[in-house]
């Protein structure tokens, strides 16, 4: 089976069941990098983290980083729940420890390889949908019981808690998030622009507005 990502193509045999591979051909002169594979399946890959890593994604979600000279590392597993699972910039991701467990997920680091944090249902309710800043450094969760904003550091930041329903769909470049409220006879509908750090909104665009926040695996 053939692929493309990040301008070079790829191929695997996708009926292998052991000892399985992946080529890479960066360059149609020079012979394929060949990648240690998981056990056999469908594959999708999702990026090129640096010239010698690969985001792996499997039918099931299942996320790991190939190499061509050591095992796959697992990561856990994409949710579809989830928007997005991986930042803009494809250094940071969202995901599953288990899969289909809503309870707990994990923010990785790709580019060094760690859990940046932690984030169980116990302490910040369950997650409805995540967003990331434009740099991938900054990420906001929307969940049960409140809104969380958890920075490059792994350090999580409670948003106050408001009286208006609010839904939290953009990061701008200076830290700011976007959102937009849920009409009713007693407020003004529209999409606001807060600082996290004063906890100030101003009004940006009057009206009923519900943006949504693009899905991506």
């Amino acid at each position: 089976m053939w692929g493309y990502v990040d301008d070079v193509f790829y191929r695997y045999d996708f009926l292998c069941e052991e000892n399985c591979s992946l080529d890479l051909l960066t360059d149609p002169e020079e012979e394929p990098v060949h990648y240690a594979l998981p056990s056999g399946g469908r594959f999708t890959v999702r990026s090129r983290i640096s010239d010698n890593r690969l985001l792996l994604i499997d039918r099931t979600g299942e996320g790991y980083i190939i190499y061509p000279d050591k095992a796959p590392l697992m990561l856990g597993f994409f949710s579809v729940a989830l928007i997005p699972g991986i930042s803009p910039n494809g250094n940071w991701a969202l995901l599953q420890d288990q899969a289909g467990n809503p309870e707990h997920y994990i923010i990785w680091d790709l580019q060094e390889e760690r859990i940046m944090k932690s984030l169980s249902a116990e302490e910040f309710g369950t997650l409805r949908y995540g967003i990331f800043s434009p740099n991938g450094q900054l990420w906001s969760f929307f969940t049960r019981g409140a809104t969380i904003i958890v920075d490059k550091t792994g350090q999580a930041i409670d948003l106050p808690a408001t009286e208006e329903r609010r839904m939290y769909f953009g990061f701008l470049d200076d830290g700011s998030l976007l959102y937009y409220t849920i009409s009713s006879f007693d407020d003004s509908p529209g999409i606001y622009r807060l600082n996290p750090t004063s906890g100030d909104s101003v009004l940006v665009l009057p009206g009923d507005y519900r943006p949504v926040p693009p899905r991506s695996r």
